[in-house]
């Protein structure tokens, strides 16, 4: 029997989450981080990065796509109106929120 998956550990980037556009015509985002709290953790400065999609090849796997941004592989996402997630739950337990 597989070992259960750690309960993931959400990671609040600022009370005012870094906002975020992507723009899927040149496959960028562009953030803008609002931080201003030295105990949360600063993951994206403000610039505009590109994105990419891949196929996830972790195991156990828990989406069939990841999203990278900037070269960093941040596992599962999800997008919603008002905010973008990002998990790498199968690797680090993290979970990402970018808001808008």
């Amino acid at each position: 029997m597989a070992s259960p998956l750690p309960e993931p550990m959400m990671i609040f980037l600022s009370a005012r989450s870094p906002t975020w556009t992507l723009n899927t015509s040149d496959a960028t985002i562009t953030v803008i981080n609002n931080n201003s709290d030295d105990n949360k953790q600063n993951i994206f400065k403000d610039r505009l990065y590109p994105y990419t999609f891949e196929v996830n090849t972790a195991v156990p796997e828990l989406c069939a796509t990841t999203i990278s941004i900037g070269g960093m592989n941040l596992e599962c996402y999800h997008v919603a109106t008002n905010e973008l997630t990002m998990g790498q739950i199968e690797t680090d337990g993290y979970l990402l929120k970018l808001a808008r």
